[in-house]
């Protein structure tokens, strides 16, 4: 399952570091992509969105908005 979370606060590369950092913590979760203000993950055997949340507001950002999508095509990219 693809995860599309839109994130604010990110503005530079440095933030986009923080967190791919902070996601790679999280078990069963593989980076799709990261950039200035979104983060796409596939995810596996995972029901728990608070665990993602709380990576990106503990590396210091906030999450607008977090969609669930059965296909990585799906989310835009």
């Amino acid at each position: 399952m693809t995860v599309k979370i839109i994130i604010d606060g990110m503005g530079c590369e440095n933030c986009v570091n923080a967190v791919k950092r902070s996601l790679s913590s999280i078990p069963n979760v593989k980076i799709k992509k990261v950039e200035i203000g979104r983060a796409v993950v596939e995810v596996d055997g995972f029901g728990d969105w608070s665990r993602l949340r709380e990576a990106i507001e503990g590396a210091g950002y906030d999450v607008l908005d977090v969609k669930v999508f059965d296909e990585y095509t799906e989310a835009g990219d």
